[in-house]
């Protein structure tokens, strides 16, 4: 019933805005999509800003996820890399083999699945494509992608500094040069440091700065004009990330009783080479990657000590992981204005080396080691057809063909991967109804590869997970009304997925909490529909606003009873509604108050169990002080000091509990958190 509600609101809405007036519907550079083109794009897409979010002292991603609609993240680890989009994607990978259902690129890089370094300094957009990219991105953007954009290097020279300082004993420090080299080549280099404590405290070391971050992270974007028809762009990313990680307590507190003292480390070697060449009637583009990645991860498992235990109890984790991926992406699309159509066409290849050596020990022995390698190939062909049927009418369809191969291998096991092939297909089209009104339609098809549960551990029978297939529909209006004042985007979408992988958890001897493993599994079905709505509010020169809603209804459609019976209940990580509102009220000429407010309903934490994280709402405030080359900000995170879950376990810790009865643990988001940052530009 409420869905259904829900529809009816957004139809209603949408009709009543589309009104003719002057002006057009703004253009937006998508640098994620095949054409570029936000307005005429056939995809649920959010691009943010940098003006829009950076007064609130943002870092990483995970500081903005609240401002896109049906976009949530799992807080494993210190830095979040696992998203979900519309309630479907990855909470963890403790184990290796990569298989993401979020995609997630940084200027051209693939990071997916390893986007620790997703820090938002000197990024000029955040980009998030809502539902299937499989003909542009295949298996890994089943769900979704995620993309941030670099600033683009200027013509002139320009030192951009950036200091915060806050509690928690936070630093920053960040410098942003632009650099025109010559006439045809230009550079932008960016460099930031940053580290605070982490908001715990460690009983056992009597110390507030175990769960710290220091991170330190390098970018450089090159622009070389070859020609008067050729441009090449050569990014570099380096990052130094060495955090704590002592997160965990059996209390659900912010003091933990570790005495081993966890870490997450990541060095991350990457680059790509973007080169276009226009020719008459066609363009030639092609996109080179690499990135070589070194992580480590550790942590306490029984999150205590033996005098806190009161027996002899200790149990620690350790993964080395390393990853080299290689993408090369080659495409050629006709380019003629006088054209009723347009036709892209493209060649992609993706080499993917992962190594993982896991260490346990329990006390003081030997508990479970395993070195795996994982080598894995991916071969596809794309295209995509435009037709322009009429002044208002525009016909696409987009194809892609994928091939995935893998090797494992993991101490006396070795397994080849089964010939998995996959299509994904995009049917859809653009109706202008009006100068200020679009009305835009969509089928598509998307896909993820099926693969392995590595891990000497793993029952025979959960070795192998197959394939899954997404359906999903969707129809969405772009408005403006009142001379631009008010700008909407809204669209409704359903999603039926077919043979669905669930990341879940298993204690294999309910005795035993050591034998709590991760792995991967296929259901029957699955249905995830919604609708998702951002309105941008001009009231006055002086006050605007930005909202954003997502309302889900994600679903189990059929599962087998083990280990529970999941029809009809919501999937993992799937809150049924979230919301935001952006405020800014420019005071005067140098004044300005910004308002951050976010809302989000409760969701399950797993699939293996019924344990469910509460609602819960933020608030953040910003005060910023503008002079020429100088801004002074002052802001409050999380004002009302929310305690907020991120990630939740369920399973027995204790070793004095004779039952071994299972209990919920809690992660929780950081609380409330003050600063001021200074940006001075030197030009």
């Amino acid at each position: 019933m409420k869905f259904k509600f829900l529809l009816f609101l957004f139809f209603l809405i949408s009709l009543a805005w589309t009104q003719d007036d002057m002006d057009i519907i703004e253009e937006i550079t998508v640098y994620a999509s095949l054409d570029n083109s936000l307005s005429e794009d056939l995809i649920s897409t959010t691009v943010l800003l940098r003006d829009q979010y950076e007064a609130f002292s943002v870092f990483s991603i995970q500081d903005i996820s609240k401002f896109i609609p049906n976009l949530n993240w799992s807080g494993e680890g210190s830095r979040t890399r696992y998203f979900q989009i519309r309630g479907i994607g990855e909470r963890e990978q403790y184990q290796g083999a990569p298989n993401a259902s979020v995609g997630f690129i940084i200027d051209d890089i693939d990071l997916t699945g390893i986007a620790m370094a997703s820090n938002l300094y000197g990024i000029s957009q955040v980009e998030v494509l809502r539902g299937p990219q499989g003909t542009i991105n295949g298996s890994n953007a089943l769900a979704g992608l995620v993309y941030l954009k670099s600033e683009d290097p200027k013509d002139e020279l320009s030192i951009d500094t950036n200091f915060q300082f806050g509690s928690d004993d936070l630093k920053a420090y960040g410098f942003n040069f632009s650099l025109p080299l010559s006439n045809t080549v230009s550079a932008r280099y960016m460099v930031q440091k940053m580290g605070q404590n982490g908001f715990m405290e460690n009983e056992f070391y009597k110390a507030y700065d175990t769960n710290h971050r220091n991170e330190l992270i390098h970018r450089l974007n090159s622009r070389i004009n070859l020609t008067s028809r050729s441009e090449l762009n050569l990014n570099l990313l380096v990052a130094d990330f060495n955090n704590g990680y002592d997160a965990w307590t059996n209390d659900n507190t912010r003091k933990t009783y570790s005495d081993y003292l966890g870490k997450d480390k990541q060095n991350l070697n990457a680059f790509s080479l973007n080169y276009h060449h226009q020719f008459d009637k066609l363009s030639s583009r092609l996109v080179m990657s690499q990135s070589n990645s070194n992580m480590f991860i550790a942590y306490d498992g029984d999150w205590g000590n033996n005098d806190y235990w009161g027996v002899l109890y200790d149990f620690t984790s350790e993964t080395q992981r390393v990853r080299k991926q290689r993408t090369f992406d080659w495409s050629i699309s006709t380019n003629s204005p006088e054209d009723n159509y347009s036709l892209i066409g493209g060649l992609y290849l993706k080499k993917v080396d992962e190594e993982n050596m896991i260490d346990e020990i329990y006390n003081g022995f030997v508990y479970r080691d395993s070195d795996s390698v994982f080598n894995g190939s991916y071969l596809a062909l794309y295209g995509d057809f435009k037709y322009f049927l009429s002044d208002q009418l525009t016909f696409n369809i987009g194809l892609r063909t994928e091939e995935h191969l893998f090797d494992y291998l993991d101490g006396d096991l070795d397994y080849s991967s089964p010939d998995y092939i996959n299509q994904a297909f995009t049917l859809g089209g653009v109706y202008q109804l009006s100068d200020l009104t679009q009305i835009i339609f969509t089928a598509s098809q998307g896909y993820k590869f099926g693969g392995i549960n590595i891990g000497t551990v793993v029952p025979n029978e959960f070795r192998f997970y197959d394939s899954e297939n997404l359906m999903s529909y969707e129809l969405g209006v772009n408005s403006e009304l009142l001379d631009g004042a008010v700008r909407l985007k809204s669209q409704i979408f359903f999603s039926s997925r077919n043979n669905q992988q669930i990341s879940t958890s298993m204690q294999l001897d309910p005795q035993d909490p050591l034998s709590f493993i991760y792995l991967t599994k296929n259901f029957d079905a699955g249905e995830n529909k919604g609708i998702e709505a951002e309105v941008g509010i001009f009231f006055s020169e002086r006050l605007h606003a930005r909202l954003s809603a997502g309302f889900l209804d994600a679903v189990f459609a059929d599962t087998p009873e083990i280990p529970l019976n999941l029809r009809g209940r919501e999937q993992a990580y799937a809150p049924s509604f979230q919301w935001s509102a952006l405020l800014n009220y420019q005071l005067n000429a140098n004044l300005q108050i910004q308002g951050s407010f976010f809302k989000q309903d409760g969701y399950f934490f797993d699939e293996s169990h019924d344990q469910q994280a509460t609602a819960y709402s933020l608030v953040d405030i910003a005060v910023v002080y503008s002079l020429e080359r100088t801004q002074i900000t002052f802001w409050t995170k999380n004002i009302l000091n929310q305690d907020y879950p991120i990630r939740g376990f369920y399973f027995s810790n204790d070793p004095n509990d004779p039952l071994y009865l299972p209990n919920l643990f809690i992660r929780s988001g950081d609380p409330v958190q003050a600063g001021i940052t200074l940006d001075y530009l030197f030009q």
